[in-house]
C-alpha cells in the first residue's frame, strides 16, 4: 500500500491543512477469492479511521506484477460493496505479460497462476525456445524467427469467447516481442466468425480474412515505422480452410522495424506458419 500511496492520493484532513498520507500501516484483514474464470485474487484491507472508510485492493498477480483495483468504501457498507466487487471481478479483461525471465519466475510461483494453466504448456529457455501448447493451437518460436533474450517480452493476450455453449476466458492470441527496446514481434490472434448482429465493420473483416484478401495476403505494407506482413494459418488437418464450414482462423502477423522488403519478410512469414499449428476448427 506505501507504493500505492505514491499514486493513489490519499489525504487527512487537519485543522485547516490537508496533509497527504504515505502510509495506512498493515492491512486491516486479508483473503482471497477465486472469481468464475479460475483467477485467484488476493483482498487487502487498510482503514481510514478519520474519514470512516476502509480502501480494499482486489490484486491479480501477473509476470511483471499486479493488475489491481481500488475502492473506498464507506466502513456499514463494507460486506456489501466487498461482495459486489468480486462479482465484477469476472469481468475484468487482463491480458498476462512479461520478459522472458519474469514468466519463469511466475510458472515457479505454486497457486499463482490462473486456472487455465493447468491446460496450457509454456516451456520458456531465453536465447534459445519459447514453446506454447494448448487445446486450440500450439506454437514454437526460436532465434531464427525472433531474436530471443531473457528481456524478450512474452504477452498471452486472454479473452472471453465462447466454446460451446460455454463462455470462457481463454488465450486468443500470443505476441512475442525481441525486447522492450528492439521492436520486432512476432503475433498470432484467434478470430471467430462473427454474429450476424454485429456491425459492418466484423462482417468485412470476416470476409477479407475468408477470401486472404489485402491485409491477410502476405503483402507487407508499412505503418508507424514499422513494416507488417500477415497471413492466415493453416486450418487443422481435414478442417475446412475456407467457405460457410470454416468458423475459426487463427491470423499470423510479423513485425520489422523500419522499411523492410517483400523478399526479405516473406521468408520469416512462411517460417512463422510452419512454427505454428491450428488445433480447433
Amino acid at each position: 500500500m506505501d507504493l500505492l500511496l505514491k499514486g493513489y492520493a490519499v489525504h487527512r484532513q487537519i485543522g485547516s491543512e490537508s496533509v497527504n498520507v504515505t502510509s495506512l500501516g498493515k492491512a486491516q484483514w486479508s483473503s482471497s477469492y477465486t472469481d468464475d474464470y479460475g483467477r485467484t485474487w488476493q483482498l487487502n484491507a487498510w482503514a481510514e479511521p478519520w474519514s470512516d472508510l476502509v480502501l480494499v485492493a482486489m490484486s491479480l498477480p501477473t509476470p511483471e506484477g499486479y493488475v489491481a483495483f481500488l475502492v473506498p468504501i464507506n466502513t456499514g457498507n463494507k460486506d456489501m460493496v466487498v461482495e459486489t466487487q468480486k462479482l465484477l471481478a469476472n469481468f475484468m479483461y487482463v491480458t498476462l505479460g512479461g520478459t522472458l525471465w519474469q514468466w519463469r519466475d511466475y510458472l515457479s510461483e505454486k497457486n499463482v497462476a490462473p486456472r487455465i494453466f493447468g491446460t496450457l504448456k509454456l516451456d520458456i529457455d531465453p536465447e534459445h525456445a519459447v514453446r506454447f501448447r494448448s487445446k486450440r493451437c500450439e506454437l514454437e518460436v526460436t532465434p531464427e524467427l525472433l531474436k530471443l533474450s531473457r528481456d524478450s517480452m512474452l504477452w498471452l493476450n486472454f479473452s472471453f469467447y465462447r466454446d460451446g455453449e460455454a463462455v470462457v476466458w481463454d488465450v486468443a492470441g500470443v505476441s512475442l516481442e525481441e525486447s522492450l527496446q528492439k521492436h520486432n514481434w512476432v503475433e498470432t490472434a484467434r478470430v471467430s466468425e462473427p454474429d450476424a448482429g454485429l456491425p459492418q465493420g466484423f462482417q468485412s473483416n470476416w470476409a477479407k480474412l475468408q477470401a486472404r484478401e489485402f491485409p491477410f495476403n502476405a503483402t507487407v505494407f508499412n505503418s508507424n515505422s514499422e513494416t507488417r506482413i500477415t497471413t492466415v494459418a493453416d486450418a487443422p488437418r481435414g478442417a475446412a480452410d475456407t467457405g460457410p464450414a470454416a468458423k475459426i482462423h487463427y491470423t499470423l502477423t510479423l513485425v520489422g522495424e523500419g522499411e523492410q522488403p517483400q523478399d526479405a519478410m516473406s521468408p520469416k512469414l512462411d517460417l512463422f506458419r510452419r512454427s505454428f499449428k491450428a488445433l480447433e476448427q
